[in-house]
């Protein structure tokens, strides 16, 4: 249901008194706006409404404005789950929210997919893989758990420097890396990381057309070797 951006700067004045005491909000496909995002983002960066906790802004042609206080918002650290796939935000927009991730200790699922994301986004996001700068507990249940960074434009370098990541990663458990601009190299990479002893990853998405059938051959005999950590096979 379209609400536009008047129904969105509506409901976020709304929702910054307190009430209703919302923990969900799903937005997607509501054509919002940039300015509706970033109205909806600005109630949660300020702390108006600290009873949300899953927010869902997919495909409502969310651009810098949003981006600049959905950062504030995961900044904040109140909400669980965020979903922002399908926006224009494009490299420095989607840069400015992740630099904000390894702050973000109360986040366990992100799906930024097919937003532009490159480069720019993967020192914070290699961080966030790697626990590095959560000063909690592993064992508090906090730490990101989904990571979906589908369909954007993360090279051979880049799904590299995410599998060094994922060396020191004990959180996350699902990472989705298919539709990416990486190969046979950047897939390889990131799969030695995912098998690697500290890793504690359940599943991984590395398809798309860029990796080719002897690809998925050396992804597979790699795979099937035993892993320290299980002591066997990894299902």
């Amino acid at each position: 249901n379209p609400i536009m951006p008047q129904g969105a700067l509506a409901l976020a004045e709304a929702l910054s008194t307190g009430q209703p005491a919302l923990t969900e909000l799903h937005l997607g496909h509501c054509n919002i706006g940039d300015s509706g995002g970033a109205a909806i983002a600005r109630v949660i960066a300020k702390g108006e409404n600290k009873a949300l906790r899953s927010l869902h802004l997919h495909s409502n042609l969310l651009r810098g404005g949003a981006a600049t206080e959905i950062a504030r918002a995961v900044e904040a650290n109140t909400l669980d789950e965020l979903r922002l796939s399908d926006n224009p935000l494009g490299s420095s927009a989607a840069a400015r929210i992740c630099t904000e991730l390894p702050k973000a200790f109360n986040l366990r699922r992100l799906w930024i997919e097919r937003v532009g994301l490159d480069v720019a986004s993967v020192p914070a996001l290699a961080e966030t893989i790697a626990d590095g700068g959560r000063d909690v507990p592993i064992d508090s249940g906090a730490k990101l758990e989904l990571l979906s960074l589908v369909g954007n434009s993360l090279s051979d370098d880049d799904a590299h420097a995410i599998g060094e990541a994922l060396r020191g990663s004990r959180a996350l458990r699902k990472l989705w890396l298919s539709d990416n601009r990486f190969g046979r190299q950047g897939a390889l990479g990131v799969l030695v990381g995912a098998l690697s002893e500290e890793c504690r990853l359940l599943q991984l998405w590395l398809g798309g057309p860029a990796i080719t059938a002897p690809t998925h051959a050396a992804l597979a005999a790699l795979a099937l070797q035993p892993t320290p950590w299980r002591g066997g096979h990894r299902d």
